[in-house]
């Protein structure tokens, strides 16, 4: 019998509802398990939502970003997660992307059991290719945020951020909110 290690990597916005009273302005962020469908009017989330993936692969988590007032030029970046104990062994965001929304008019003839919503209604689907987005007033915009983990990414805590600005009607704001990945090392038996 032989052995592989396999590093597997669990997820979560440590800050997984923040309120940040920023002068008269209110702002919801979230985090929220990537197999979950945002809504434009979806609740706040309560808890983390820990995602697992195996070395080599990618991990996926979302971000969700509420705000009563029209936002305008939302922005969101995610700083390097660095493993903690070390100065140099860190995970890099690949891509950080806006979800978008798609009408959908018509309701299919014979709807599954575990349907969503009930046509018509804005149905999130594509991740959306821009640096920027507005938001439209008491809307929530989810994130997504997706992260390589190398075959040979060291087991331990790593640490980062991820940062959102905009402007609104009221001023323009700034926040930042942990993000954590934890990788471990297992053994998997191969034959």
């Amino acid at each position: 019998m032989s052995f592989r290690q396999c590093a597997v990597a669990a997820i979560a916005v440590s800050a997984s509802i923040s309120n940040i009273a920023h002068a008269q302005l209110h702002l919801d962020v979230w985090a929220v398990d990537p197999l979950v469908k945002v809504f434009p009017d979806s609740p706040p989330a309560k808890g983390e939502a820990p995602a697992e993936v195996a070395a080599g692969e990618h991990a996926s988590l979302q971000v969700v970003v509420r705000c009563p007032v029209l936002v305008r030029s939302l922005k969101a970046d995610v700083d390097d997660l660095v493993l903690e104990g070390t100065a140099g062994k860190a995970l890099k965001a690949r891509s950080v992307r806006f979800v978008g929304y798609v009408p959908v008019d018509a309701a299919i003839p014979k709807p599954p059991a575990d349907r969503l919503r009930v046509a018509p209604a804005f149905f999130p689907d594509p991740l959306l290719e821009k640096s920027e987005t507005n938001v439209s007033p008491g809307a929530a915009q989810p994130i997504w945020i997706t992260i390589p983990v190398p075959l040979d990414a060291s087991p331990g805590l790593y640490r980062g951020q991820i940062s959102v600005s905009a402007k609104t009607d009221q001023g323009a704001f700034s926040a930042a909110f942990p993000l954590a990945v934890r990788s471990s090392w297992t053994s998997r038996v191969s034959g």
